[in-house]
């Protein structure tokens, strides 16, 4: 018995000594009550960095004001909160207000190896906002960089100009933010997840990013950026591209609405610049484009709607892009198991659906408009599904493919092909490196004077080729049919009436 109360009264003691001096989780603090200035004249960063150090679980109040941060200096962030594991509750017209918006700038608010942490209402901004974005080469230090940390929330956060990102988050796990999370006038990206595990934003508006306005990266041999889901996002005004994945995966887009992008509005690749690993298992659902590759930048890159570059297991499902400078959707350089979906795609400045050097690609019920060259352009690649897909009003070849191989096609229309090509052809295939079968295709021309009417074949190099159910609907003209290979079978070709 004596030995049992022995044993009680060491945990007893040891308990006491862990608990001495911590205050319970969830104590409330009024940082204004606490002494912490908030007139926006005095440096706030001292007394608060000490305030919060001291009881690293708590739950702080920020009242209506100004609380100015010191942050000149690489190593001088405005605001570091470590190892914190309490709340931050910010009142309406409360804001984090960095002092240092030029290049000697440290982070505004730096929140590092914190652990189920709240915050909630949380607002940065800069002492002189209208300064912001610098030139994107002179980019240093971001108003909020999350690093390191576990499960940590926000809800509702704005981020009102940066020197750096507005948001990077970096080797971290189980990031949310909640209700509306806005950013602006960022000098890099706007919102960034470097070799960061499950993260979910619920509802995103960026608006003049100076770089791309969602980046998910992966750089890291461990650490995967799997499971970012982003759903309900505008963007607008992207110096680079608007969402960018360079070797995340599992990474879910829906939902989202952007206008007016300096290069790509949408990517998977790979980026070899930084090293990236290989974008894998990424989806874009229900996008609208408007003004893809538009923007003036001094960051030079594709101008693509879609650009899907290297990457495995990519789906892009539900997308209308209006306009681009270059190729609409561009699958190309090792990308594979990619499915195209239910996009539409309207002028685009070069082709509109296009592979090179690529494998088991399958576009299904796309369908493009107004493409300046050709609606589909299928080269230099394996295992290619096209079918219930449309090219309409095409510069040049409505179907074009070439160097190819195991491409197989039903249920196409090209309508009104070649219109300033002027070589007449709608459907071709040329140089292939395997098979290509095209069943139910259907070419229509209703101008007045026909520019797109030839089905046709050139140097096959002894591949099989095999169109069937073949329509010709020519308003004032004639379809035609140039075959110039031995291994070529257009079997039971229809010619209806037609006017001349």
């Amino acid at each position: 018995m004596i030995a049992f109360l022995r044993l009680v009264l060491v945990f007893w003691f040891l308990a006491a000594c862990l608990l001495q001096g911590q205050p319970n989780r969830g104590t409330r603090i009024d940082v204004q009550t606490a002494g912490i200035p908030s007139d926006g004249r005095e440096n706030a960063s001292p007394a608060l960095s000490r305030l919060i150090d001291a009881n690293p679980s708590a739950a702080f109040y920020f009242g209506p004001g100004t609380y100015r941060l010191h942050n000149v200096g690489v190593d001088h962030p405005g605001l570091q909160l470590r190892h914190f594991s309490g709340s931050i509750v910010m009142a309406k017209g409360a804001s984090f207000v960095c002092d240092t918006e030029d290049t000697q700038a440290g982070q505004c608010v730096w929140i590092l190896d914190a652990r189920r942490a709240t915050f909630e209402n949380l607002s940065i901004t800069y002492l002189k906002p209208n300064i912001l974005p610098l030139e994107r080469k002179a980019a240093t230090a971001n108003a909020l960089l999350v690093q390191s940390s576990d499960n940590v929330r926000f809800v509702n956060t704005t981020v009102l100009g940066s020197t750096g990102s507005g948001i990077w988050n970096t080797d971290s796990l189980g990031l949310r933010f909640e209700g509306v999370t806005r950013i602006s006038d960022t000098t890099a990206d706007g919102l960034h997840f470097e070799n960061t595990g499950p993260a979910m934003v619920e509802n995103l508006v960026t608006n003049n990013t100076g770089d791309d306005a969602v980046g998910a990266t992966n750089i890291a041999s461990k650490n995967l950026n799997c499971g970012l889901t982003i759903q309900k996002a505008m963007i607008q005004n992207s110096r680079s591209r608007g969402i960018a994945v360079a070797g995340a995966c599992n990474a879910k887009f829906f939902e989202i609405t952007i206008k007016g992008t300096a290069n790509s509005a949408i990517a998977a690749v790979e980026d070899r610049v930084i090293q990236s690993r290989i974008s894998t298992h990424v989806s874009f659902q229900n996008v609208v484009v408007d003004g893809a590759g538009t923007l003036q930048s001094a960051i030079h890159g594709n101008g693509y709607c879609i650009d899907i570059s290297h990457s495995t297991d990519v789906t892009v499902s539900n997308v209308t892009c209006n306009g681009s400078p270059d190729d609409g959707v561009f699958v190309y350089d090792g990308a594979r198991s990619i499915l195209v979906e239910k996009v539409i795609l309207k002028h685009p400045g070069n082709n509109g659906f296009q592979t090179a050097n690529a494998n088991n690609v399958q576009f299904l019920d796309d369908t493009v408009s107004g493409a300046v060259n050709n609606g589909f352009d299928i080269e230099s690649s394996s295992a290619v599904t096209v079918r219930r897909c449309q090219s309409i009003d095409s510069g040049g070849y409505g179907f074009f493919h070439s160097g190819s191989a195991n491409v197989s096609e039903t249920d196409l229309t090209s309508q009104n092909a070649s219109m300033t090509a002027k070589h007449g052809r709608a459907w071709w295939a040329e140089n292939m490196s395997g098979s290509i079968s095209a069943e139910s295709l259907t070419v229509v021309d209703d101008r007045a004077k026909a520019s797109g009417y030839i089905v046709g074949d050139d140097n096959l190099k002894g591949n099989a080729l095999v169109v069937k159910n073949l329509t010709f609907r020519i308003a004032h003209g004639k379809g035609s049919i140039d075959t110039k290979g031995k291994t070529a079978t257009y079997s039971q070709p229809k010619f209806p009436a037609h006017s001349n």
